[in-house]
Protein backbone atom coordinates (compact mmCIF):
# COMPACT_ATOMS: atom_id res chain seq x y z
CA UNK A 1 0.00 0.00 0.00
CA UNK A 2 1.49 3.14 -0.99
CA UNK A 3 1.88 5.97 1.55
CA UNK A 4 1.99 9.94 0.96
CA UNK A 5 5.18 9.83 2.78
CA UNK A 6 5.95 13.79 1.90
CA UNK A 7 2.36 15.00 3.19
CA UNK A 8 2.99 13.30 6.04
CA UNK A 9 6.02 15.32 6.91
CA UNK A 10 4.95 18.83 5.71
CA UNK A 11 1.62 18.22 8.62
CA UNK A 12 4.18 17.50 11.14
CA UNK A 13 6.29 20.34 10.16
CA UNK A 14 3.61 22.63 10.74
CA UNK A 15 2.24 20.95 13.54
CA UNK A 16 5.77 21.73 15.64
CA UNK A 17 5.79 25.23 14.36
CA UNK A 18 2.45 26.20 15.45
CA UNK A 19 3.20 24.73 18.56
CA UNK A 20 6.44 26.52 19.27
CA UNK A 21 4.70 29.82 18.22
CA UNK A 22 2.03 29.43 21.05
CA UNK A 23 4.80 29.20 24.06
CA UNK A 24 6.17 32.32 25.06
CA UNK A 25 9.37 32.81 25.24
CA UNK A 26 10.89 33.20 28.92
CA UNK A 27 12.09 36.82 29.31
CA UNK A 28 16.04 36.61 30.69
CA UNK A 29 17.21 38.06 33.64
CA UNK A 30 20.36 40.15 33.59
CA UNK A 31 20.99 39.72 37.25
CA UNK A 32 22.27 35.92 38.96
CA UNK A 33 19.76 34.27 41.17
CA UNK A 34 22.25 34.34 43.94
CA UNK A 35 22.79 38.04 43.67
CA UNK A 36 18.85 38.33 43.41
CA UNK A 37 18.86 36.54 46.91
CA UNK A 38 21.04 38.30 48.77
CA UNK A 39 19.26 41.63 47.57
CA UNK A 40 16.36 40.45 49.05
CA UNK A 41 17.98 39.09 52.16
CA UNK A 42 19.79 42.49 53.48
CA UNK A 43 16.47 44.94 52.40
CA UNK A 44 15.18 46.07 55.40
CA UNK A 45 11.46 45.05 56.09
CA UNK A 46 9.36 47.66 57.13
CA UNK A 47 6.52 45.94 60.02
CA UNK A 48 3.22 47.88 59.85
CA UNK A 49 1.91 46.72 62.78
CA UNK A 50 4.99 47.55 64.89
CA UNK A 51 6.03 50.25 62.38
CA UNK A 52 9.39 48.84 62.93
CA UNK A 53 12.48 48.20 60.01
CA UNK A 54 13.65 44.79 60.47
CA UNK A 55 16.79 44.10 58.64
CA UNK A 56 20.17 42.23 59.96
CA UNK A 57 20.37 41.85 63.92
CA UNK A 58 24.04 42.33 65.81
CA UNK A 59 24.92 39.65 68.17
CA UNK A 60 25.77 40.98 71.64
CA UNK A 61 29.53 41.14 72.36
CA UNK A 62 30.50 38.65 75.45
CA UNK A 63 32.34 40.24 77.79
CA UNK A 64 35.49 37.85 78.72
CA UNK A 65 36.20 37.41 82.57
CA UNK A 66 40.04 37.64 82.11
CA UNK A 67 41.88 35.76 85.24
CA UNK A 68 42.54 37.77 88.66
CA UNK A 69 45.49 37.29 90.87
CA UNK A 70 43.75 36.08 94.16
CA UNK A 71 46.63 35.39 96.00
CA UNK A 72 50.72 35.41 96.87
CA UNK A 73 53.11 33.01 96.39
CA UNK A 74 56.02 33.03 98.67
CA UNK A 75 58.41 30.62 99.38
CA UNK A 76 62.01 29.45 99.08
CA UNK A 77 62.06 29.23 95.58
CA UNK A 78 59.78 32.27 94.52
CA UNK A 79 58.41 35.27 95.26
CA UNK A 80 55.01 36.04 93.32
CA UNK A 81 55.24 39.78 94.26
CA UNK A 82 57.44 40.74 91.93
CA UNK A 83 54.76 40.65 88.78
CA UNK A 84 52.62 43.02 90.62
CA UNK A 85 54.66 46.09 89.64
CA UNK A 86 55.38 44.81 85.85
CA UNK A 87 54.92 46.67 83.02
CA UNK A 88 53.85 44.55 80.29
CA UNK A 89 54.36 45.35 76.89
CA UNK A 90 51.49 44.43 73.97
CA UNK A 91 53.91 41.69 72.41
CA UNK A 92 54.67 40.17 75.50
CA UNK A 93 55.52 36.31 75.88
CA UNK A 94 54.94 34.74 78.77
CA UNK A 95 55.98 30.55 79.24
CA UNK A 96 53.62 29.64 82.28
CA UNK A 97 54.57 26.23 82.99
CA UNK A 98 54.84 23.59 86.12
CA UNK A 99 58.76 22.93 86.81
CA UNK A 100 60.29 20.24 85.02
CA UNK A 101 57.49 20.35 82.11
CA UNK A 102 59.14 21.69 79.21
CA UNK A 103 60.13 24.96 80.08
CA UNK A 104 63.30 25.49 78.35
CA UNK A 105 62.17 23.46 75.41
CA UNK A 106 59.87 26.12 74.81
CA UNK A 107 62.02 29.27 75.36
CA UNK A 108 64.77 27.74 73.33
CA UNK A 109 62.33 27.44 70.57
CA UNK A 110 61.23 31.13 70.95
CA UNK A 111 64.67 32.23 71.38
CA UNK A 112 65.34 30.74 68.16
CA UNK A 113 62.04 32.59 66.44
CA UNK A 114 62.75 35.63 67.63
CA UNK A 115 66.79 35.99 67.18
CA UNK A 116 66.65 34.48 63.60
CA UNK A 117 68.31 31.12 64.33
CA UNK A 118 71.32 32.56 66.91
CA UNK A 119 72.80 29.82 68.85
CA UNK A 120 74.02 29.84 72.47
CA UNK A 121 71.09 32.20 73.18
CA UNK A 122 71.59 33.11 77.34
CA UNK A 123 68.06 31.77 77.94
CA UNK A 124 68.63 33.13 81.87
CA UNK A 125 69.37 36.74 81.01
CA UNK A 126 66.87 36.68 77.66
CA UNK A 127 64.44 34.72 79.02
CA UNK A 128 64.34 35.15 83.18
CA UNK A 129 62.31 33.22 85.74
CA UNK A 130 60.77 36.41 86.85
CA UNK A 131 59.72 35.37 90.02
CA UNK A 132 62.50 33.58 91.06
CA UNK A 133 64.01 34.53 94.70
CA UNK A 134 67.42 34.37 93.31
CA UNK A 135 67.11 36.91 90.28
CA UNK A 136 69.13 39.73 90.57
CA UNK A 137 67.41 42.81 90.12
CA UNK A 138 69.17 44.03 87.48
CA UNK A 139 67.94 41.24 85.02
CA UNK A 140 64.85 42.28 86.47
CA UNK A 141 65.41 45.88 85.27
CA UNK A 142 67.27 45.21 82.22
CA UNK A 143 63.86 44.01 80.72
CA UNK A 144 62.12 46.92 80.45
CA UNK A 145 64.89 48.50 78.15
CA UNK A 146 65.10 45.14 76.12
CA UNK A 147 65.07 46.11 72.14
CA UNK A 148 63.35 42.79 71.60
CA UNK A 149 60.28 41.27 71.90
CA UNK A 150 60.46 40.24 75.12
CA UNK A 151 59.34 36.11 76.38
CA UNK A 152 59.18 35.60 80.19
CA UNK A 153 58.97 32.14 82.20
CA UNK A 154 57.32 31.89 85.14
CA UNK A 155 55.83 28.45 87.45
CA UNK A 156 53.04 30.27 88.72
CA UNK A 157 49.01 28.97 88.42
CA UNK A 158 46.99 31.52 87.14
CA UNK A 159 45.64 32.85 90.48
CA UNK A 160 49.19 33.87 91.17
CA UNK A 161 50.04 35.72 88.36
CA UNK A 162 49.58 39.42 87.16
CA UNK A 163 47.25 38.50 83.58
CA UNK A 164 47.38 40.47 81.00
CA UNK A 165 45.12 40.71 78.05
CA UNK A 166 48.09 42.42 75.72
CA UNK A 167 50.23 39.31 76.35
CA UNK A 168 50.48 35.55 74.51
CA UNK A 169 50.90 33.00 77.05
CA UNK A 170 51.60 29.41 76.42
CA UNK A 171 50.67 26.75 78.54
CA UNK A 172 52.86 23.49 78.09
CA UNK A 173 51.72 20.37 80.34
CA UNK A 174 53.26 17.03 80.87
CA UNK A 175 52.05 13.81 82.57
CA UNK A 176 52.49 14.07 86.13
CA UNK A 177 53.61 10.67 86.01
CA UNK A 178 56.81 11.91 83.32
CA UNK A 179 57.41 15.05 85.59
CA UNK A 180 57.60 13.70 88.78
CA UNK A 181 60.80 11.25 87.65
CA UNK A 182 62.14 14.30 85.90
CA UNK A 183 62.00 16.55 88.87
CA UNK A 184 63.66 14.18 90.99
CA UNK A 185 66.48 13.53 89.00
CA UNK A 186 67.16 17.64 88.58
CA UNK A 187 66.52 17.64 92.67
CA UNK A 188 68.72 15.07 93.49
CA UNK A 189 71.28 16.81 91.68
CA UNK A 190 70.95 19.84 93.20
CA UNK A 191 74.37 21.28 94.21
CA UNK A 192 74.51 22.45 97.74
CA UNK A 193 75.52 26.12 97.02
CA UNK A 194 72.08 26.43 95.28
CA UNK A 195 70.02 24.97 98.31
CA UNK A 196 72.30 26.78 100.47
CA UNK A 197 71.11 30.11 98.46
CA UNK A 198 67.52 29.28 98.58
CA UNK A 199 67.42 28.61 102.34
CA UNK A 200 69.59 31.46 103.48
CA UNK A 201 69.23 34.21 100.88
CA UNK A 202 67.04 37.55 102.07
CA UNK A 203 63.20 37.29 102.10
CA UNK A 204 62.46 33.38 102.45
CA UNK A 205 59.11 33.00 103.47
CA UNK A 206 57.82 29.63 105.14
CA UNK A 207 60.00 26.06 105.73
CA UNK A 208 63.69 25.66 103.89
CA UNK A 209 63.82 23.91 100.98
CA UNK A 210 64.43 20.40 102.33
CA UNK A 211 67.26 18.25 101.18
CA UNK A 212 66.14 15.41 98.81
CA UNK A 213 64.78 12.35 99.68
CA UNK A 214 67.13 9.11 99.17
CA UNK A 215 63.72 6.75 98.54
CA UNK A 216 63.17 8.02 95.02
CA UNK A 217 59.70 5.65 95.34
CA UNK A 218 58.70 7.82 98.50
CA UNK A 219 59.74 11.36 96.84
CA UNK A 220 56.96 10.00 94.26
CA UNK A 221 54.26 9.62 96.87
CA UNK A 222 54.93 12.73 98.02
CA UNK A 223 54.66 14.89 95.11
CA UNK A 224 51.28 13.60 94.04
CA UNK A 225 49.66 13.21 97.48
CA UNK A 226 50.57 16.72 98.54
CA UNK A 227 50.33 18.24 95.17
CA UNK A 228 53.33 19.12 93.76
CA UNK A 229 55.87 19.32 97.05
CA UNK A 230 58.02 20.75 97.48
CA UNK A 231 57.75 23.19 95.13
CA UNK A 232 54.65 23.41 95.89
CA UNK A 233 54.00 24.52 99.20
CA UNK A 234 53.54 28.37 99.62
CA UNK A 235 55.23 30.24 103.19
CA UNK A 236 52.27 32.83 102.74
CA UNK A 237 49.54 34.29 101.25
CA UNK A 238 48.16 37.10 101.17
CA UNK A 239 46.47 40.26 99.73
CA UNK A 240 44.29 39.93 96.75
CA UNK A 241 41.42 38.45 98.96
CA UNK A 242 43.73 35.54 99.91
CA UNK A 243 44.44 34.54 103.34
CA UNK A 244 47.15 33.69 105.34
CA UNK A 245 48.18 29.85 105.57
CA UNK A 246 49.77 27.01 103.26
CA UNK A 247 48.37 26.14 100.13
CA UNK A 248 49.68 23.96 97.32
CA UNK A 249 50.94 24.68 94.39
CA UNK A 250 48.64 23.45 91.46
CA UNK A 251 49.64 22.41 87.95
CA UNK A 252 46.77 25.34 86.82
CA UNK A 253 46.12 25.81 83.09
CA UNK A 254 46.80 29.15 81.86
CA UNK A 255 44.38 30.96 79.53
CA UNK A 256 45.51 31.69 75.83
CA UNK A 257 45.01 34.97 74.20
Amino acid sequence: MATNTKGIRAKAKAANTKSAKSKPAKAKSGKPKAANAKAKRSKPIKSKALNLKIGKTKSPRTQIAWPKKTHEMHNHHMNSTVWNNFKFRDNDIVIATYAKSGTTWTQQILAQLIFNGTEDSNLSQLSPWLESRLLPSEVIEGLATAPHRRFIKTHLPVDALVFSPAAKYFYIGRDGRDTVWSFYNHYANLTEERSEAMNTGPGLVGPPFPPCPANPHQFYRNWFNENGAPLGLIGRTSGHGGKSGICPMSNSSISMS
